[in-house]
């Protein structure tokens, strides 16, 4: 049993000084920005032995993630999260952003995650690997664990196209949302969805998503490199000891891990943290509650309860 993380220091997690800063498009020029970052955390060893230290749990029904977890509530999280925010929305809005867009009330939500399932106990359950975030805006990804590329196996991150359909992305909000998402962030939901909604036999967003990703005629092996006649192979970023992988959460991902799962420790296993950046806009910007409750009139003989 883990013990509770020690105290956390002041800016537990704070991008280094030394940092190298890589940017990627997702589907060619003019495509989804993604950020590598190589020597990404300040003391990323301090980070792991307090991912180490926390106490993990499996993922509750119909959470698809292939080990366990753990919150992280380290210091420095918003300060580290607004830096990223920063980068993406400099990228897309070179001459200043629009508004309402702004970093300030970003608030992170992040854990500890540990990578270890059977990919054949996976497969006969049903699991799926493939899938989007569709809570928040950016994910973030950092690698805590040492991996040699010349093992004969893989281990990182892959970034996918879906055949039948062509999608790279998929958005679950509804068509406003994905309007003002298209305006403030330069992409484009609709039309490739007018297009793919031909290929697709479902009558909702919610419908097309499970007709994406659970496909149980799929023969690939989970979290590997390995293309079907469902899903081609956009990018793979390996895993490498602090490495930072941030991209939109709509682009379709997968977790890859092909090493063997026996003498797992918490010397060599898949040991990440992970962090969500929300959308920057103000916290106030949607609709806000205005009735409080009362007022209600007294019916002389109506029976009320």
């Amino acid at each position: 049993m883990f013990s509770q993380p020690p105290r956390a220091g002041a800016e537990d997690v704070a991008l280094s000084k030394d940092a190298s800063i890589a940017w990627h498009e997702l589907e060619g020029p003019g495509g989804l920005p993604m950020l590598v970052i190589d020597n990404a955390l300040e003391d990323p060893h301090r980070v792991r032995e307090c991912a180490w230290a926390s106490r993990f749990h499996t993922p509750g029904p119909n959470e698809y993630y292939p080990g366990w977890q753990a919150t992280a509530q380290m210091s420095g999280e918003k300060r580290l999260i607004q830096d990223l925010g920063k980068l993406f929305l400099d990228r897309l809005w070179s001459r200043g952003w629009p508004p309402p867009l702004t970093v300030a009330d970003l608030v992170p939500h992040s854990t500890f995650s540990v990578f270890g399932m059977d990919h054949e106990v996976a497969r006969r359950n049903g699991y799926i690997d493939q899938h989007v975030d569709t809570f928040s805006w950016i994910a973030v990804v950092t690698y805590l664990f040492e991996h040699d590329e010349r093992a004969g196996y893989d281990r990182g991150t892959a970034f996918w196209k879906h055949r039948p359909t062509d999608l790279k992305t998929f958005f679950l909000g509804d068509l406003l949302q994905a309007a003002q998402i298209e305006q403030l962030f330069g992409l484009n939901f609709i039309d490739p969805f007018r297009k793919a909604s031909v290929r697709l036999r479902a009558a909702s967003m919610a419908e097309a998503q499970k007709q994406i990703l659970e496909n149980p005629a799929s023969t690939r092996r989970l979290f590997s490199l390995e293309e079907d006649n469902h899903w081609s192979l956009l990018k793979f970023v390996p895993a490498r000891f602090n490495r930072m992988v941030a991209y939109p959460t709509w682009q379709f991902h997968s977790i890859v891990d092909t090493s063997p799962i026996q003498a797992l420790s918490t010397r060599n296993a898949r040991l990440t943290y992970n962090t969500f950046i929300p959308y920057p806009v103000p916290a106030g910007l949607g609709p806000q509650p205005k009735y409080q409750g009362g007022g209600y009139a007294a019916i002389d003989g109506m029976r009320v309860g």
